[in-house]
């Protein structure tokens, strides 16, 4: 769960919970990008969960987050 969105100047900013291994997947999966992507690098920050959000999903890129 949680939310995802690109952001104006390109990035993408993701924010997410769930199962350890199941966050290295989706992490995995950030790190190589859609085909068409080239992504330049990844930030990670590991926090505890909040359980804020009932779903995932994408956001406008002008979300200031959470």
């Amino acid at each position: 769960v949680g939310w995802v969105a690109n952001l104006p100047d390109g990035s993408v900013h993701c924010v997410a919970e769930g199962p350890r291994d199941r966050l290295e997947a989706l992490l995995a999966r950030l790190q190589d990008g859609p085909p068409a992507a080239i992504v330049e690098g990844v930030s990670v920050a590991w926090m505890p969960a909040m359980g804020a959000f009932a779903s995932f999903g994408v956001r406008s890129g002008a979300h200031t987050g959470d």
